[in-house]
């Protein structure tokens, strides 16, 4: 795989912004560059305008050889800004102003300081550096929860290609130092209002004057260890695969739905990975109704009598996520199925569809509406603050719903199944239960750190058993589609690390495959297969829930995934 390092000096490209995975960037390269640019490779961008390396890796999806332009895709997204000043300790000066092919240990070493190095400002404006956390076990294992970063500096980590850069840090930090002290007032400013055209959706600055200490390093599984001593203080027990579970499904697809009798405590799994993660301020639980038979519960309507949009809760929460788009913002819909969930969430399920923010929209009102209501507040010179006729969901929003399964709930349709993965809680192990205590303080993650966790490559390592699967379903006019078998992939890549393969492949069949099949005694033969597939492909959870379903059949001469 070839990596390139181009310079880039427009305004439009800037640090100033976040870029979500697949996000689209074009950028244009002089007529004499002769790099023999392919689809697929590799590009990082110099920013020259602002003196730093872009924290991203961009894969060429387009090639303009006569327009000379780069068609570049957000293929992964690291945790800190690298200064040229410091890229320059690892590149000839020559190569920081030219298109120029990378070898395979500058990139490694380049992207790998990207993960090691931060930039943040403290309360004196000096530079801060933060530790260099311990590298993820590639064994999962149970230890002791992790300590916040001491102040001494470990590098020793690195890739062995860094490692002359620790008798230079010295010279690191003063570059760094200068570089604050002249970039400053330009890399850490808002964008101006005024630059934004009126119809046009903000990218907010993920490089602010206020920069928490949420910036510094901590591995994927670091967090995870810290989430786990948090839950435990707090005075309550999950299992850990529970925990990485719900942790790699919100990254798979960030809407997850818990199901399992009440006061199982779905909905404290939710709001202690939130606390845990310094989401005090930005975690929300919205209790559902039974009446909620449309999308004004959530969005809001537009009141004729008045000429007034009235908000409600769930808009104003989802557009203080779009302003803070630094921050990493949960809502928890508790009781998603006491009415039905695709009355009132249709447009969401359909606007997490989309891979680029403008996609990702959700109507508030008709653009006739819009414009009515503008004309009417032009007139009446009201000062009164307008809303736009849609909105997008920001990619820094995760939804997590909660169902219990009883006479008083509606049914889950395959539209939302299709959707999210749904993880059971039903067995409570009360011998685990510790006492409380006081869970200390939150180990605050920003939305770049946590985006940086996902993988974007699915893993194709099952491939074999799902289509395998999706032959016996046939037999009984059910499948897979599309959606389903890529998730379930990228649910295996970034379960990497965390759970082993057969585990998460052994869960991807339970919450994405058996949630769909239902039936009667027609099915009784489809069920059986599928028991002797999981037995052979040694799936425990799946096939002891295919057996209680058989059993139901046999009982009731119908039966669910739900119970």
């Amino acid at each position: 795989m070839n990596y390139y390092l181009c310079p880039i000096d427009n305004k439009i490209i800037t640090g100033k912004n976040f870029y979500p995975l697949n996000e689209l960037l074009t950028i244009d390269y002089p007529v004499n560059v002769l790099l023999p640019f392919k689809l697929n490779e590799r590009v990082l961008l110099a920013q020259h305008n602002e003196d730093i390396l872009l924290p991203y890796e961009f894969s060429i999806d387009a090639i303009n050889r006569t327009a000379h332009t780069l068609t570049l895709r957000v293929s992964a997204i690291y945790q800190n800004i690298l200064p040229l000043a410091t890229l320059s300790l690892l590149l000839p000066a020559h190569m920081l102003s030219n298109y120029v092919q990378l070898t395979e240990q500058q990139a490694k070493g380049i992207t790998s300081l990207m993960n090691v190095m931060s930039l943040k400002r403290s309360i004196d404006d000096t530079l801060s550096i933060p530790v260099q956390p311990p590298t993820q076990p590639e064994v999962v294992e149970k230890k002791d929860p992790p300590a916040l970063p001491s102040a001494r500096l470990e590098l020793d980590a690195l890739n062995t290609t860094l490692t002359e850069i620790g008798s230079q840090f010295a010279t690191i930090a003063q570059h760094m130092q200068t570089f604050l002290d002249v970039k400053v007032s330009d890399f850490l400013s808002e964008p101006e209002e005024d630059d934004l055209e009126e119809d046009e959706v903000a990218i907010v600055s993920v490089a602010d004057d206020d920069i928490d200490d949420d910036d510094a390093i901590f591995s994927e599984g670091e967090v995870l260890d810290y989430v786990k001593d948090y839950i435990r203080r707090s005075g309550c027990y999950f299992e850990d695969e529970t925990l990485y579970n719900y942790h790699i499904s919100l990254k798979t697809r960030p809407f997850v739905i818990l199901a399992g009798l009440s006061g199982t405590g779905k909905s404290k799994l939710a709001q202690l990975y939130a606390d845990a993660l310094g989401q005090d301020k930005t975690f929300k639980r919205l209790a559902v109704r039974p009446n909620w038979n449309d999308d004004r519960y959530l969005l809001g309507h537009l009141n004729t009598v008045t000429g007034e949009y009235v908000t409600e809760p769930a808009v104003e929460f989802i557009m203080a996520a779009l302003a803070d788009q630094k921050k990493l913002y949960s809502l928890c819909l508790d009781e998603m199925n006491l009415a039905h969930v695709e009355y009132y969430f249709s447009q969401f399920l359909s606007a997490m569809e989309g891979d680029r923010l403008k996609d990702r929209s959700i109507t508030l009102m008709s653009e006739r509406s819009f414009k009515q209501l503008h004309a009417q507040h032009r007139s009446t010179r009201s000062k009164a603050t307008l809303p736009s006729a849609e909105i997008s969901l920001p990619y820094n929003l995760i939804f997590t719903g909660t169902i219990n399964v009883d006479e008083t709930t509606q049914p889950i349709s395959d539209k939302v199944i299709d959707r999210a993965n749904t993880i059971e809680f039903f067995n409570v192990d009360l011998n685990f239960i510790p006492e409380p205590s006081d869970p200390g303080e939150a180990l605050p993650i920003s939305n770049r750190a946590w985006q940086s966790y996902r993988a974007t490559t699915p893993d194709t390592g099952h491939r074999a058993q799902i289509i395998e699967i999706n032959k016996i379903l046939k037999q009984a006019d059910m499948g897979l589609g599309y959606r389903v078998v890529h998730e379930i992939e990228l649910y295996l890549a970034n379960s990497h690390g965390l759970l082993t393969s057969d585990v998460a492949f052994d869960l991807q069949c339970k919450q994405r495959i058996l949630p769909r099949i239902r039936g009667t005694e027609t099915i009784d033969g489809m069920l059986g297969e599928l028991i002797t597939f999981s037995k052979k492909n040694r799936l425990a959870q799946t096939e002891k829930r295919l057996q209680e379903m058989k059993s139901r059949l046999k009982r009731d001469g119908y039966t669910s995934f739900w119970r």
